[in-house]
């Protein structure tokens, strides 16, 4: 279902626990992304198949309750096992909202409108990343005691509410009431991803540079306070991302209608992987302003984002039977996960060894690869027309 407010309370929550994550250690960062990954690693695959199969409504208020229950008490949780125990529950939930996102855009959309859906679902994101730091620093002033309870609290009934006056006033909408059933494929999500060599190529390519990102997107708060950025402004450089994604998110519909969603998905990398380049150099520099370079740098990663999380979801959603998005999503988002999950122990790592930058270098050079793959395997800079666009 595409809630809205559920999107941007979830991740306005998100950017609410990142913050408070980074009164750890560049180690704890990493434990915690690992937690953050771990439901959808392990729970994504199957809970494909079971969103394409049961009441997507009553699932959609369950997993949104999950959320809600999860967020809570991560936010108030006074230790660190309470509080990667809550962020479990809080991904458990999501696992399956953004599934039954993703199918019902599928459901309810025609491929065409697929790009302006889920531009406005990452420009709602972009605006809770970008409102959350704005709403701690107004709650931690005025309410410098209680500011956690009240704010997940309040926000967590008003989310069931919502959810629930939502899902009661949406016609309950059965796979087996808009699909021929002769349509539905009993193949597993692996199978139906390798049929179609838009979607592999394209799958192949989104988890390398989700791979690449998350070796060092974590350690980029890390990255800011060495340079000398001060520990009440990171929540400004999130922000800062999040306002680049609003930009991103609203350019995408157009960068698709001109490029096709091969292009938008490569200008992503290219952005992505300048940006990581740009980190790397400003780790090595000596300046004195190095942390407000870095700033403007985040602001253009959060464009070149929006773009490839839009491009891709958009290809996955074009590329399947909407009897099928369930188990194409699930398996896409738990092999995603699997690297998440890996990925920020492994960053940082690297970077208690090598330094703070390292991490960044690797990246980019990553998603150059990634680049290349996209533009070698479909002719990019040589084809006139994106033929994803026109085979379906």
């Amino acid at each position: 279902m595409v809630n809205y407010f559920d999107i941007f309370w979830d991740y306005s929550v998100f950017a609410f626990i990142i913050l408070y994550t980074l009164q750890g250690s560049v180690m704890d960062a990493g434990l915690i992304a690992a937690a953050f990954a771990l439901p959808n690693a392990v729970l994504s695959h199957k809970a494909g198949y079971l969103v394409d199969k049961v009441n997507n409504n009553f699932l959609f208020l369950c997993s949104n309750l999950v959320v809600a229950s999860g967020a809570l008490f991560a936010l108030t949780s006074d230790n660190q096992i309470a509080f990667l125990l809550a962020i479990l529950v809080r991904s458990t939930g999501r696992c399956f909202t953004s599934i039954l996102s993703q199918r019902h855009i599928s459901l309810h959309h025609t491929y065409k409108e697929y790009v302006k859906v889920n531009s406005t679902i990452s420009l709602i994101s972009n605006i809770a990343k970008v409102a959350a730091p704005l709403l701690f620093s107004l709650t931690a002033l005025y309410l410098p005691d209680v500011n956690k309870l009240v704010f997940s609290l309040v926000m967590s009934v008003i989310l069931v509410l919502n959810c629930l006056l939502y899902t009661l006033r949406k016609e309950n909408i059965q796979i087996e009431d808009i699909s021929n059933p002769s349509q539905r494929s009993t193949s597993n999500g692996y199978k139906l991803i390798s049929k179609d060599a838009y979607l592999l190529w394209g799958t192949i390519v989104y988890c390398l540079s989700i791979f690449a990102v998350y070796i060092s997107d974590d350690l980029l708060a890390y990255l800011y306070l060495s340079l000398g950025g001060q520990g009440a402004h990171i929540g400004t450089l999130i922000a800062t991302i999040g306002a680049g994604g609003i930009i991103g998110s609203y350019l995408v519909p157009y960068i698709e209608r001109i490029s096709g969603l091969l292009r938008t998905f490569l200008i992503s990398l290219c952005f992505d992987a300048v940006c990581f380049l740009a980190y790397f150099l400003i780790s090595i520099s000596s300046f004195s302003s190095r942390a407000t370079l870095l700033m403007l740098v985040a602001f253009c990663m959060g464009v070149g984002t929006a773009f490839g999380i839009v491009g891709f979801r958009s290809l996955a959603q074009q590329r399947s039977n909407a009897s099928n998005i369930g188990k194409i999503y699930g398996t896409i988002q738990s092999i995603t996960s699997i690297t998440v999950l890996i990925l920020p122990l492994t960053g940082a790592l690297i970077a208690d060894t090598f330094g703070n930058g390292v991490p960044f270098l690797i990246t980019s050079i990553i998603l150059v690869i990634c680049s290349l793959l996209l533009i070698t395997r479909f002719s990019l800079l040589t084809s006139t027309k994106d033929k994803l666009n026109v085979e379906q």
